[in-house]
């Protein structure tokens, strides 16, 4: 076994990626935004995935295997602009792509679903992995928190379902 100690751990340690060293650009449908909106994510969290735990009884013992793959939510928070016009994107894909409550309409998939890319950067600003989420659309939004007594950027998040995603390094960079 090693040797574990101070020295060795702190020649080996080369320091790790940086939380906000992040970077992604909105798909969202007939968006009049622009490359603003990316200034305007606050925080997110790289996607999650479980492979479900299956159990077959075996001479009396539990035989353990992988079952079905699952991907969590993905949530995004995103700082409100003065004109809110990235609340009304949300709500306008939300409203009028996926499902009209007034009509009760429900839209195309393939008007809906739209793929999103995230990338985690180095410390020299270049994408190290680049995370894409096929098939996402906005589950739902939360409300802006408002209140007198806070000076605080308002924010809301966004909780996207997607079918899968795929996560590709750029060996070239570092960190």
């Amino acid at each position: 076994m090693p040797e574990f100690d101070i020295q060795s751990f702190k020649s080996n340690f080369e320091g790790g990626a940086k939380s906000y060293l992040f970077y992604y650009y909105p798909t969202i449908p007939g968006t009049v935004l622009g490359e603003k909106v990316s200034y305007l994510v606050k925080a997110t969290k790289l996607p999650g995935e479980t492979i479900e735990e299956q159990k077959v009884a075996w001479q009396g013992h539990d035989f353990k295997f992988a079952g079905k793959h699952t991907f969590e939510d993905w949530t995004i928070t995103f700082n409100v602009d003065p004109d809110a016009k990235i609340i009304m994107e949300f709500q306008n894909w939300i409203r009028r792509k996926i499902h009209d409550p007034v009509s009760n309409k429900y839209g195309a998939i393939s008007d809906y679903m739209m793929n999103q890319t995230l990338h985690l950067l180095g410390y020299n600003g270049k994408p190290v992995l680049e995370y894409t989420l096929f098939n996402a659309w906005p589950k739902s939004t939360t409300g802006a928190d408002l209140a007198y007594d806070s000076a605080e950027t308002a924010t809301f998040e966004v909780n996207f379902s997607f079918t899968h995603f795929t996560t590709v390094q750029n060996d070239n960079q570092t960190m």
